[in-house]
């Protein structure tokens, strides 16, 4: 917890927590998360030590299918960048977006991450694109 994370903070300071320094609990702010997600969707989690601390088992195929599923719903936007509606072309990525979130309740394999960035020029009469695939 939060709570405990700050006490710690202040002993190692060689101070008291609440007599020294008081510490305060105000709740989440505009823009905070609750909860973080820290996996990816098509990774493979393993506890180790106390329970707490986690690695990530590397499982090559999976990952590699996730960027070519990607990749290739990327490439079929491009191609039909002039022929369909914006609209359609918007969700169509958002759909490739979503399903890079990771998500703690679905742990599939993989080790790639992939980012996404597309854009259209200011002109609107090229998209370029470019994807990067990186080891976590």
């Amino acid at each position: 917890r939060i709570v405990d994370l700050a006490r710690d903070l202040v002993k190692l300071s060689s101070l008291e927590p609440d007599r020294d320094i008081e510490i305060i609990e105000t709740g989440i702010r505009a823009g905070e998360k609750l909860y973080e997600e820290l996996f990816w969707a098509y990774e493979e989690r393993t506890m180790i030590e106390t329970g707490t601390i986690f690695s990530i088992a590397l499982a090559e195929q999976s990952g590699q299918s996730f960027v070519c599923n990607a990749t290739e719903q990327i490439e079929a936007l491009l191609a039909d960048l002039h022929t369909t509606a914006e609209s359609t072309l918007r969700e169509r990525l958002k759909a490739v977006v979503r399903m890079s979130y990771p998500t703690s309740n679905q742990a599939a394999q993989g080790t790639e991450q992939v980012k996404l960035n597309v854009s259209l020029l200011s002109d609107g009469s090229k998209l370029e694109s470019r994807h990067v695939v990186t080891g976590i």
